[in-house]
This record gives C-alpha cells, structure tokens and sequence, in this order.
C-alpha cells in the first residue's frame, strides 16, 4: 500500500487530475471544431493548416523527458500551476496570430508544452495516491478527458458562431486558467494530514495499527513486485538505465504501437463519413460520439478489472485486441448507423492508454514510473505524429479509408500481441537477477 492510499483525499486528487485531463488533452482533441475555420481564415493547404492543429499533442507528449525534472526540481504544485499558465497563455495569444506560422508556434510549441507539463503533473500526483484501485483511477482519468472532449467541442461551436475563431481562443485560454486552481490541489503525501485543504485532517490521522499495516503490506503483486523490490535494494533507478530493463522496453513498444494507431480515428473518421456521401453536419457528430463511448466505458473497464482483481495489463491486452479487431472490420460498417457504433465501440475500449500506465506502475514499481511515464510520453508523441500521417497516405494510394483503419487496427492487435511475451520476460529477468545476486555474494566472501 502507498502512503497516499490512506487518505481520503486522493479522491480529491483524482478528480482534480481528471478536470486537468479533461482541460488539456480533452480541449486539444476537441480542436477539429476550429480547424474548419482557420482554412477559410488563412486560405493555406490542408496539410499546412493541419499541421497546426496537431503540434500541440505532439509537442505535450515529445516533452516527456523534460517534464521530469521540471516536476523533482519544483514539485507537482508548481509545475501544475505553471503549465496552466503557459496553456492558457498560448491559446489566448493566439487571438493575435495572423499566419499559420504563428498559430503553430503560439498554439503549437507554446500551448502544447503547458498542457502536457500540467497533465504530466496530474499522472504523477494520481501515481502517489493510487496503487491497488490504479485501474479504475486511470478510467476515472480518461472518463474526465471524454467530458472535456465532448464538452469542450460544442462549447467552441458555440464561441465560433458568437464570437469568431479569434473570440473562441481568447474563451478557451481563459477556461484553461482553471488548470491552475486545480494543480493546487496536488499535495504530497507526507503533507496531507496536516494540510489546510484536507477537509478530512483529523480523520485521516493515521493511527498505530494502520501504520502498522502499511508497514507490513506495502505492495501486494508479488509476481511483479518481487524484482521491483529487488532493484529498489540497489538504490533508484537512473532516469536513462530503465532502458535496461525488459519489461520497460516490452511496455513502451506496445504504447508506441498503440499511439500509432490510437488517433487515427480521431483524425480521420468524420473524413471517411464525408466521403461516404454522409453530411458534414452529421458527420461532424462522430468524434463526440466516440467522446460518449469513452465516458462511460474508460471508468466501466476500470473498475472491472480491480473488482475482478484482473491486473491491467492483461485487462490492456484484452482491450487493445477487441479494438484491434473492431477497427480492422469497421470498413464493413459503411452506413451511417455503422460508423456511430463503430465510433461508440472504439471509445467504450480507448481505455488502453490508462490501463498501459496502470501497468507501468505496477509493474516497474510506483518509484520507478515517473522516469517510465517520461520516456513513455516521449515516444507516444512520435506514435500520434506517425499514424494519422501514414493514415493519410495510404488513403492517398488507395483513395479509400478502408485500409487506413485496417492499417490502425492492424497496429493494435500487434500491441496487443507482444504483450505476450510478458511471462517469458519476468522468469528471465528473475534469472538474470538470481545469477546477479550469486555473483555478488561469491564477491563478498572472496
């Protein structure tokens, strides 16, 4: 058990960390709404405007490695509350941006770092409250991130039709301030109980039986967490040698994997209706259906798998190969009815990215994941820049969507697939560590 597992104010936490993904990661998908109107606005090609509108993701997750130290050096508060500031900033200077150049860089580089060093922030504040319950408060997260979507798209319809694409990004920077007022609410564990805003201080007093308990139960997973307390001896891991470890490098292919495929729904799914012959106006409803699926099944899949004590990483295995192989048959579901179910079902199972984190805690350990999630991040950014991209072209060789979904769900499968070989991982990686282990002590007594 962590520390931060004790208190009741980690659901505090989790609901503050959800509004942040929600106000970071859900206003940046919701970003097609705008993007209509800078083409007419700029009159620039596609894939030039486009480029925009897709910097900020990829920049947020590219940081990754930089957002580590920002977070040791300054602590979660701080770099919250920063990177709120930054978000909300590069999206209101944007009013003022009069090419697609400055869009990129005021919107792009500028927004895209605040957003993801606040959401970065968040990650890291849920990794130190949550341990046991990690997969249903990686669902509640991602349930958070499907309500900003969701909300956030319509609220932008609304500002563009009242107040122009300019107006919309001054109301959008200005919905962002309250990024700020949520990091806040990232304390340390070790302040908790004497906090101001822990309404629940003098419950959450630990008494001597509690403490005792978590002395004695501090991680539960035994097959995982025995080489993670085995590595914890040797002292904390280097931010460049987790690249050492199998189990990290099965982890962080299968995301990329994932990421490769993940946004392309996202990026090409109301195209592919549109050229079905289906309207733009109805068409346009796509991406907050799949927003709805997301809402209800990222906390549903969640909470089975702690309730059916599944660890999320085979829940994320099963997950990733039903999306797998719904998206690689989606080119048979043509009709309009056939594209809203597709678009619910593939949010009902978007929950692999929460439950790939998840497993990086459990599996690397709660110490260690700050350094994975970093490195994980960087590469997710590659994944998302690489898959709408190589979407994109395959529909240029083909001139049909079908086999940029098949491509997609081709992509999820293989994640999933590898994870696979996840036992034969764990029984080397114990091996190498009992020989270790001998080696050491023939030292010692030579």
């Amino acid at each position: 058990m962590l520390l931060g597992e004790k208190y009741k104010f980690r659901w505090v936490v989790l609901c503050m960390a959800a509004v942040i993904n929600g106000l970071t990661w859900g206003l940046l998908y919701a970003i097609g709404v705008i993007y209509s109107s800078w083409l007419t606005y700029f009159n620039e090609p596609a894939s030039y405007v486009s480029m925009a509108g897709s910097l900020p993701l990829t920049i947020g997750c590219f940081a990754g490695p930089f957002f580590r130290p920002i977070v040791n050096k300054f602590g979660l508060r701080t770099s919250g509350f920063c990177g709120g500031v930054i978000m909300a900033f590069g999206i209101a200077v944007s009013y003022f941006a009069e090419s697609v150049l400055t869009l990129c860089f005021t919107f792009g580089l500028v927004a895209g770092f605040g957003a993801g060093l606040a959401n970065f922030s968040a990650s890291v504040a849920v990794n130190q409250y949550f341990y046991r319950e990690r997969s249903l408060a990686e669902g509640i997260m991602g349930g958070g991130l499907c309500i900003g979507m969701f909300l956030l798209s319509m609220l932008q319809q609304f500002f563009i039709e009242a107040y122009t694409w300019q107006g919309t990004m001054l109301l959008s920077g200005g919905i962002c301030t309250h990024i700020c007022l949520a990091s806040l609410f990232f304390i340390s564990p070790k302040e908790v109980e004497t906090h101001p805003l822990n309404m629940w201080k003098e419950s959450d007093s630990t008494s001597g039986e509690l403490q005792k308990k978590i002395r004695n139960d501090l991680i539960s997973d035994k097959g995982d967490q025995e080489i993670t307390d085995s590595a914890n001896k040797k002292g904390r891991w280097d931010f460049v040698k987790i690249w050492c470890d199998p189990r990290f490098m099965l982890i962080i292919t299968s995301d990329f994997l994932s990421w490769v495929a993940l946004y392309v729904p996202y990026v090409h799914l109301v195209e592919r209706a549109r050229t079905q012959g289906i309207s733009e106006n109805t068409s346009a409803w796509l991406s907050p259906a799949i927003g709805f699926g997301g809402l209800v099944g990222r906390p549903l899949i969640g909470f089975a798998a702690d309730f059916f004590t599944i660890h999320p990483f085979w829940a994320y295995t099963t997950v990733q190969t039903l999306c797998g192989i719904g998206t690689i048959l989606s080119p048979f579901w043509s009709s309009i009815e056939g594209l809203f179910v597709f678009a619910v079902y593939f949010g009902f199972l978007s929950n692999g990215y929460g439950l790939i984190k998840a497993s990086a805690a459990k599996i690397l350990g709660p110490s260690n994941y700050v350094d994975a999630f970093s490195w994980m991040l960087m590469f997710e950014g590659v994944g998302i820049l690489l898959g709408p991209t190589v979407g994109g072209a395959i529909y240029d060789v083909t001139q049909s969507y079908d086999w940029t979904f098949r491509f997609a769900g081709a992509c999820l499968i293989i994640s999933a697939a590898i994870c696979l070989l996840k036992p034969l991982i764990i029984k080397q990686t114990k091996s190498s560590q009992i020989v270790l282990a001998k080696n050491s002590e023939c030292r010692e007594t030579c």
